[in-house]
């Protein structure tokens, strides 16, 4: 319990995308996963409050990820890719079947 004033403690899932056999697009000899990879572990650095769905390449499945992250209560679930295309920015898409009032507060932040 957080006292008053205090930010409550959110568990984040990290989730670096692709992997091993599921490398994704390449460019200029670059590999997605590779890039999601580094991402993910620099962030994996700075959170204390922290946990990913690999820290080596690997296969996951997205099915096996989310899993991981319900069995774990996050709070949210960050899943980090790299576009290969012409995109800029930043990119978020928002889970939109039946969910909380509190979940629906939390996507709107």
């Amino acid at each position: 319990m957080s006292k008053k004033g205090e930010i409550p403690i959110k568990t984040i899932i990290i989730d670096p995308s692709h992997g091993c056999s599921d490398p994704g697009v390449s460019y200029k000899g670059f590999l997605k996963k590779n890039y999601n990879l580094t991402i993910a572990l620099k962030v994996h650095i700075y959170l204390l409050n922290h946990s990913m769905t690999r820290s080596s390449d690997q296969t996951i499945s997205l099915t096996e990820r989310t899993n991981m992250a319900n069995s774990m209560n996050a709070d949210y679930f960050l899943s980090i890719h790299n576009n290969a295309s012409d995109g800029r920015g930043f990119e978020s898409h928002i889970y939109n079947d039946q969910v909380s009032k509190q979940t629906r507060e939390a996507q709107k932040k």
